[in-house]
């Protein structure tokens, strides 16, 4: 399973694979990506708040492709179910960026 480590502390994390045509997956034009808050689904059944861009979704729209660095700033992602996922605003996401 992949890893990343946030705020110190290295979370093992799911990959799901929503099973759908990656044909049918929408997104925005590159750099345009929705600001998000996802709970990310981890290994253990728990979840964990990450700060995320929505880069796709898929046609239900029942999951949504996540992405977002970790302390190191290495990039990661993943699949994670649509309700996971909250939108943000700009200074709900600036104020995380402080």
């Amino acid at each position: 399973m992949p890893t990343f480590t946030l705020d110190g502390e290295t979370y093992e994390y799911l990959r799901p694979d929503p099973g759908r045509d990656s044909e049918e997956a929408r997104s925005r034009a590159y750099g345009d990506y929705p600001r998000v808050l996802a709970a990310l689904p981890l290994a253990d059944g728990t979840t964990v708040d990450v700060y995320a861009v929505a880069a796709r979704w898929d046609a239900h729209p029942s999951y949504v492709f996540v992405a977002w660095a970790d302390d190191d700033m290495s990039p990661h992602w993943a699949w994670i179910p649509a309700g996971n996922v909250e939108c943000l605003n700009e200074p709900e996401w600036d104020a995380e960026e402080r």
